[in-house]
C-alpha cells in the first residue's frame, strides 16, 4: 500500500467560492440583502424609498458587513468569538494546587480499621437526637474550630480543634 504525506498548508486552506470569498462571508453579506427586502416591503409606504428606511438599512447592515471582513486572514466574526471565549473562561478553579488556601494543611494519620461486618455498622449508627440534645451538640460545635480539606486522593477530611 502506497502512503503519502499531505503538507499542512494544503489542509488548512479555506475554501473560496466566488471572488475570493468564503461561504461564511457570502452568508454574512446576503443577510443585509434579505433585511433590505423586508424593510422596503414591510414598512409603510410599501416599496417606496424613504429616508428612515435607508437609515434603518444602514444601521442593520454595517455591523454585519463588518463581521465579514478579514483581519490577518481570519474573519472579524471569528476574532470576536475567540475573544468572547477568552473573556468567558473560568477564573477560579476548585482545588487548584496553586491556591494560597492550601498552604497550611493538617495531615492526620488515619489508621486502617479492621474489616467490619454489617452488624457492626448498624451498631455504630445512633438514634436521632432529641431537640435538647441537638442544641447541646450545636453549642459544642460552635466552640470548635473546624478545618475541611481534600487530600490528593480526593478524600474529604474534617479536623475539629477546641478554641
Amino acid at each position: 500500500m502506497k502512503t503519502s504525506i499531505v503538507p499542512a498548508q494544503v489542509t488548512s486552506i479555506e475554501d473560496t467560492i466566488a471572488a475570493n470569498l468564503s461561504l461564511t462571508q457570502i452568508i454574512l453579506l446576503i443577510i443585509p440583502v434579505f433585511m433590505a427586502i423586508l424593510i422596503f416591503a414591510g414598512l409603510p409606504p410599501a416599496m417606496h424609498v424613504k429616508l428612515y428606511k435607508l437609515i434603518l438599512l444602514i444601521c442593520f447592515s454595517l455591523p454585519i458587513i463588518t463581521l465579514a471582513l478579514k483581519v490577518r486572514g481570519q474573519l472579524v466574526l471569528k476574532w470576536i468569538i475567540l475573544l468572547a471565549a477568552y473573556q468567558l473562561r473560568p477564573r477560579r478553579y476548585l482545588f487548584s494546587l496553586h491556591s494560597s488556601c492550601d498552604c497550611e494543611k493538617v495531615k492526620l494519620e488515619i489508621q486502617p480499621s479492621p474489616s467490619t461486618s454489617s452488624a457492626d455498622i448498624e451498631a455504630v449508627k445512633g438514634p436521632l437526637l432529641e431537640p435538647a440534645e441537638q442544641i447541646a451538640v450545636n453549642e459544642y460545635l460552635s466552640n470548635q474550630q473546624i478545618a475541611i480539606y481534600a487530600d490528593n486522593a480526593g478524600k474529604l477530611n474534617v479536623v475539629l480543634e477546641s478554641k
